[in-house]
């Protein structure tokens, strides 16, 4: 048996073979003096030790949470595995979210350093609490069950199918977009519903079961996706646990690139909520997005001049082309979504409204629209000077 575990444990496995040997050494009548016990004892811890000593892994972990908390953790005990999560379930009900100004970086197509800290958080905290064990278990050398992840032989999988990724998790520095994602994505392979179900006394250690993977899944994906959301992110996880993006990527890009202030509060606050509601995970938010933004269209054709949304509207199309032909298809271009927003579920909510079919009719409608709108939209300087 010690031959079979040296096999995959050597240093253990030959400490244990000492010991072995010196036993068999003392079953022979005055082969051993104390000194020789005392060095078999010594031996014996060291292998014991090596097996079940855990120290110097929950030391690395509480060195690593403690530098990424800037001190000493105050919540919990000192094994950060038994830290609570630190990541709002209802992120809706957060302050900024009530006052219709949600908080956090302009809106953008990629990682960004606040969404990578937190998507660091969850995966490391799915380590921490055994979520990932069952994949890849540290097993109780007294029962077949596990206890732990085996980070050494997870690491070296989760390194060789997402490259470029630095592990352990770093949180200061984003990787791409791809790394990122890829990380996530694997992760959500392997998560898994933990449960505590005893306490092997002798070992020091807890039992784990693992059950429930669709209940893991929908967990990773609420996670990550407040973290994505609250970040600006345009991306999603699913509860198939797969990425995705929530809108197409060169309108995302578009809604992080725009800075301008039109001069009109109402006019400024309707265009940041489109901008936000449209990268969010949540299908049922990109169809706000098409209500603010249906509304800020509303907003632009008056506000030129207030009491005549036509003459307003007309006066917009001239400022934004003055070739005849250009001018034209702009006109065409905004009677068209006019009426679009008339006939179909976006600014109105009666049965002779059209509804839309899929989340892709929603957001080629919102891209059409945020381009016309960005063309024909005032800066500030322009109202100032009017």
């Amino acid at each position: 048996r010690i031959e079979e575990f040296r096999r995959t444990n050597t240093p253990a496995g030959d400490a244990l073979m000492a010991v072995k040997c010196i036993g068999n050494e003392g079953s022979h009548a005055d082969a051993l003096i104390s000194r020789d016990v005392l060095a078999g004892a010594d031996v014996l811890g060291h292998a014991l030790r090596l097996l079940y000593d855990t120290s110097a892994e929950e030391l690395q972990r509480l060195i690593r949470w403690t530098n990424e908390a800037t001190g000493l953790p105050r919540t919990a005990s000192a094994a950060p595995r038994d830290r609570p999560s630190v990541l709002p379930r209802d992120v809706t009900s957060l302050f900024s979210d009530r006052e219709g100004n949600p908080a956090g970086p302009p809106p953008s197509a990629d990682i960004n350093p606040g969404a990578w800290r937190g998507l660091c958080a969850l995966m490391r905290r799915r380590v921490d609490d055994g979520s990932l064990a069952k994949d890849h278990p540290l097993m109780c050398l007294d029962k077949p069950l596990p206890y732990a992840v085996n980070t050494g032989v997870m690491f070296d999988e989760w390194g060789a199918l997402v490259p470029g990724l630095d592990l352990p998790l770093r949180s200061d520095e984003p990787p791409t977009t791809a790394v990122a994602m890829d990380a996530l994505e694997w992760v959500a392979r392997h998560v898994w519903t933990p449960q505590q179900i005893d306490f092997h006394t002798f070992m020091g250690h807890t039992h784990l079961r693992h059950h429930n993977r669709p209940a893991a899944l929908k967990s990773l994906a609420a996670d990550a996706n407040d973290v994505l959301s609250r970040n600006g992110v345009a991306l999603r996880l699913t509860d198939a646990g797969k990425a995705e993006r929530t809108g197409p990527a060169v309108v995302a890009a578009r809604l992080h690139a725009w800075d301008r202030r039109t001069g009109d509060d109402t006019l400024d606050d309707l265009l940041a909520q489109a901008r936000r509601r449209f990268l969010d995970p949540d299908p049922a938010e990109r169809t706000e997005a098409l209500k603010a933004l249906w509304a800020a269209w509303e907003r632009v054709k008056s506000i030129i001049d207030p009491d005549d949304k036509k003459t307003s509207a007309a006066a917009l199309l001239d400022r934004a082309a003055s070739h005849p032909d250009l001018r034209a298809l702009l006109k065409t271009e905004a009677r068209a979504l006019t009426n679009i927003g008339n006939a179909f579920s976006i600014r109105h909510s009666e049965t002779s409204q059209v509804p839309l079919e899929t989340e892709a009719q929603a957001d080629w409608l919102f891209a059409r629209l945020w381009a016309l709108v960005e063309l024909v939209a005032p800066a500030q300087e322009t109202n100032d000077a009017r």
